[in-house]
Formats: C-alpha cells, structure tokens, sequence
C-alpha cells in the first residue's frame, strides 16, 4: 500500500504548515485552523527565516507538511517606500526572496504552496489612467517598480518567483487580498483604524473616486479551507489561472464604506469629509501610490463554490463579534 493511499483510508488531514503566524491575518488563521487540523504548525520570522533557503530547506524536510501557508510579509506600506530600488532591505528579501525560497522548498518537497499576497500589484494612481481597474484575477499586474509602491512592487516580484519556481508541475495557488480586517488583535486594522479615528475625532477626509473590496479575515480562513480542500483541482489548472481573490464581493467608494462602518456602530450618520484622488495627491505629493479600483473575485467564488459577503454583510458581521467580545468602537 503506497503512503497516498493509506493517508486516504485514514480519513487523512493534511499537515499544514504556517509562516508568519503572529501577524494580523496569520494569527486568525492559526486560531480557526487549529479547531479543525489536528497536525498544525505555525511559525513567524523571528522562528523561522524565509530569507535563509538552508534554513527554509532543512525545517520543511524535517517537518514534511502537506501544505504551506505564506502570510509572512514586510507590510508597512509608508516606510517600505524608504527602501525602493534596494531588494537587499527588508520588503525585498521578505516579500520577494523569502517568496522565492519558500517556492523552491515546496517544489522539491512536493509540498502545497498557498501564497498570499494583495492588491497592491497591480498599477497604482497616479500616473495610471483613472479608469484603470477593476481588477479580475487575471487583470495584467505593475510592469515596472514605478508603476506601483514599493511594498507592492515586491509583493509583485514574489508572485512572479513563486509562478517561475513552481511552473506547471509545481502544486501551488495565489490568494490576493486587500484591506484585511477582523474583530480583534492587538494593532489597528483597517477597519478598527477608521473607527478608532472617528472616535477620537481625527478622522482624516476618505476618497471619493478609491473604490475598495475589503477582505474580512475570518472569510478569507473559510476560503483558504476551501483552496487545500480543492487542492487537485486548482492545481490542475494552468498556472495563470491559480490565482484567486479573496474580497468583498462588491464594492464600494472609500467615503461611502466609511460612513457604513461608523453607521453601523453608532446607529448615527456620520458627518465625514470627502477627497477625490488627484486633490488628494496634489495635498500630499510624497505619498505612495495606491490602485484606485478594487478586486474583483467572481471566478474566485465559482472555483471554490463559495458566495463571499458583501461590504454591508462584512460590516455587520464585524459589529456583531466586537459586539460579542463586549467591545464598543
């Protein structure tokens, strides 16, 4: 009897292995993940280099999971914009090397690569055009670093690296999300940003023209769930077509979300300033750039066979857990 074989007669979960386990995203995965797999482990960067491919190549022959769940990124968006040109800095080696070596690993191990990103590969405002976007799971990324932030010019390079070192017989999938919140964690999100804001009075004008789709991290858990179950058939797909969103399933402008989120938590319309981008830019010429459209996720909710929430839905659904766990805004 071969090891597939008896993994099946036992009824057999995957061996799932984590990096970045302690941040916003990965830190809500591991919780919800282990409820339900009992051979679960979760690391972060402070235990387990993904920018040393030795020490990447010796943990996972020693651990020899079924699946690997990248969540480890450099994400500070503003200082990240410090390092651009220089791969040798943090972003570069965590979101494109570390992304590379993990890719590798998984390949010679035969190892299932779920690799997160977000949509910040794709073309930023400015100089793109204002039409640029919606983007579909197959829209064309930044061709160039100048074309996007630096933080997502590294992202960008790390779902190429994963794609080359993978090629078509490697097992992997691209998960992008965008604007990640949830109920609780120790730092701010982008969600509990807004409110903590508004509560304090320094809420600062929302775009009227930026149009989002926001990830609510406990859907994007039931999702990845979902991507290891269907792993054979993701995996049977062309490699350009393992790409997946995992957002709101409409969208919104960023003024108008904002004022759902407060609405929903004061029960009050709130009174909050609005910009459109190219004021916005002119006011702060050193910011980095940002996509003016969201993602769009429906050949994501048809592989999966999954109706994600909407804006309004994740709002509530949100007020409804802070709500159990006795917190206000």
């Amino acid at each position: 009897m071969s090891f597939e074989e008896f993994k099946e007669r036992l009824h057999y979960f995957p061996v799932i292995f984590i990096t970045g386990g302690d941040g916003l995203v990965g830190s809500r995965c591991r919780q919800l993940f282990s409820q339900r797999y009992a051979e679960f482990t979760s690391t972060d960067i402070g235990d387990f280099d993904i920018t040393n491919s030795e020490a990447v190549n010796h943990r996972l022959k020693r651990v020899r999971p079924d699946v690997l769940i990248n969540f480890s990124a450099k994400i500070n968006v503003l200082a990240i914009e410090k390092e651009r040109g220089n791969y040798g800095l943090d972003a570069g080696q965590v979101n494109a090397i570390g992304a590379k070596n993990l890719a590798e690993a998984c390949r010679e191990n035969n190892i299932f690569l779920v690799h997160i990103s977000t949509d910040y590969v794709f073309p930023g405002y400015p100089p793109v055009p204002l039409n640029q976007g919606p983007f579909a799971e197959n829209s064309s990324v930044a061709h160039s670093s100048e074309g996007t932030n630096w933080y997502g010019w590294t992202k960008r390079e790390g779902e190429r690296f994963v794609q080359e070192a993978m090629g078509s017989e490697g097992k992997f999938a691209i998960v992008r999300i965008a604007r990640p919140f949830r109920a609780d964690f120790e730092r701010t999100d982008f969600a509990r940003n807004i409110l903590k804001l508004y509560s304090e009075g320094k809420l600062y004008p929302m775009m009227i023209d930026m149009t989002i789709a926001p990830t609510f991290i406990d859907e994007l858990v039931k999702a990845l769930k979902k991507v290891i179950e269907k792993e054979d058939v993701i995996c049977a797909l062309p490699p350009n077509r393992r790409i997946l969103h995992v957002v709101s399933r409409d969208q919104m402008s960023l003024l108008d979300h904002s004022r759902c989120l407060i609405k929903t938590f004061t029960g009050q319309e709130p009174k909050i300033e609005g910009i459109y981008m190219s004021d916005f830019y002119r006011k702060n010429p050193g910011m980095y750039q940002m996509p003016r459209r969201g993602l769009l996720c429906d050949r994501t909710q048809e592989l999966l066979e999954m109706r994600f929430m909407s804006c309004q839905e994740q709002i509530e659904e949100l007020c409804r857990q802070r709500k159990a766990l006795g917190l206000t805004l």
